[in-house]
């Protein structure tokens, strides 16, 4: 059941005709009329499914034309086994093969006999399928016959493009094809109010003007059978008696009471204490890394301020290294990733092939960029000779571009 007020991203939307075939559904073209929440739900606007971006909830109207209601006797049954027996019992009644039909069961009338609904069950599961693809909840999907309001003694005419959906009674109604000119309107207005259709009209009618174009062809039809129609716009839509999902919907709450959920208590509790198990592990494994890192940051920070104890401490690793490196210069001793170690160890890695291959030298902060001749930077195997022979003497060197002779040559470890 749709709420009083529809929310602004909530719907109640007509389904086209199942004729209509199923490439309808999402061809862009607008085949739906949909009351949308927000400031003016009662409209009925034509809209297309990739219209319906900010809607996430809907409530379905199949077209009358597409739902068969029955009236039969039906042994009292309920679950599966009626399930298995209304096939049998709508046999009759339908031209379709039961077993391609969603039948839902309704309530049994005080004669006995039953309310079944009855579908093409391929056409629901494309609409379904449609509405998941966009993205839409689909919470109902109600009979068009049945969303019209009845009265004692009174019709209610829904008339609305190319069809005309009429309730007869409390469980009783159907949809009738209308043709799209307003002369194949007025035949069917008059043949349904000269008694053609479905018998004679009582005296009063209600009628739902889906397009006012409608108006003049059921005023024309009335003159001769004397019956006074009462017009009204399409009023909000909120609930029909019988909802053609429930019989799905069952099914799954079916399926879920018949486990026995005590069965697999033991189970539940042991796998909530493995889980609780697993979550404090986890926890105290954190705790004590934590603790770790911060012991190991505290003798970081000891061990610097040992060795400086007047410098400013930002990052001490990184201070640390340069801060030797400059006492290294000042003591006039060379570092592995100076220019002149960093190059002689080059030299001595790259052998008898070093003269005739390099072409530049740029060296800066302890990394040296090194370009060689194009028949030796672009050979991959003369490249590869080159970094495995620097790799055996500590040296790290390293090509960025397959296609570019530049390499950078710095102490493994280093930067």
């Amino acid at each position: 059941m749709a709420s009083q007020q529809l929310k602004r991203h909530q719907a109640v939307i007509w389904l086209p005709p199942r004729s209509a075939g199923e490439a309808v559904l999402s061809s862009g073209r607008p085949v739906f009329h949909a009351q949308i929440g927000g400031d003016d739900e009662s409209e009925r606007r034509l809209v297309s499914l990739e219209a319906l971006e900010g809607v996430r909830q809907v409530w379905l109207i199949a077209d009358a034309r597409d739902v068969a209601l029955i009236t039969a006797p039906v042994p009292p049954l309920s679950g599966k086994r009626l399930k298995q027996a209304l096939p049998n019992v709508i046999e009759e009644y339908v031209l379709q093969d039961p077993a391609r039909c969603l039948i839902v069961p309704g309530p049994v009338l005080p004669d006995g006999q039953r309310v079944i609904g009855v579908i093409d069950a391929h056409w629901v599961d494309a609409v379904l399928a449609a509405f998941k693809t966009a993205g839409i909840r689909v919470e109902a999907l109600w009979p068009g016959q049945l969303v019209l309001p009845w009265e004692e003694g009174k019709w209610t005419v829904l008339v609305s493009d190319d069809n005309l959906t009429v309730r007869t009674g409390e469980w009783t109604g159907t949809g009738w094809a209308a043709g799209e000119s307003e002369s194949a309107h007025r035949e069917t207005a008059s043949a349904l109010l000269s008694g053609k259709l479905m018998g004679p009209p009582p005296p009063r009618v209600n009628v739902w003007l889906g397009q006012q174009e409608w108006r003049s062809p059921m005023k024309v039809a009335a003159i001769p059978s004397d019956t006074r129609l009462d017009f009204t716009s399409v009023p909000p839509v909120r609930n029909a008696p019988l909802d053609l999902l429930a019989a799905r919907n069952a099914g799954l709450k079916t399926m879920l009471s018949r486990i026995d959920w005590r069965l697999w208590k033991g189970v539940g509790v042991l796998a909530g204490a493995v889980l609780a198990a697993l979550v404090v592990g986890i926890n105290l494994q954190w705790l004590q890394m934590r603790t770790e890192a911060s012991g190991l940051q505290d003798a970081i920070r000891a061990r610097f301020h040992d060795a400086f104890p007047n410098a400013a401490m930002v990052d001490p690793v990184l201070q640390m290294r340069r801060n030797i490196n400059d006492l290294r210069l000042k003591s006039g001793r060379p570092g592995p990733d100076d220019f002149v170690p960093l190059l002689a160890r080059f030299a001595q890695a790259v052998g008898e092939r070093g003269p005739g291959t390099i072409e530049a030298l740029e060296f800066r902060e302890g990394t040296m960029k090194i370009r060689f001749v194009d028949e030796v930077g672009t050979n991959d195997t003369m490249r590869e000779a080159l970094v495995q022979d620097a790799a055996r003497l500590g040296l790290s060197l390293t090509f960025d571009n397959p296609r570019d002779p530049t390499a950078r040559l710095t102490p493994q470890g280093g930067r």
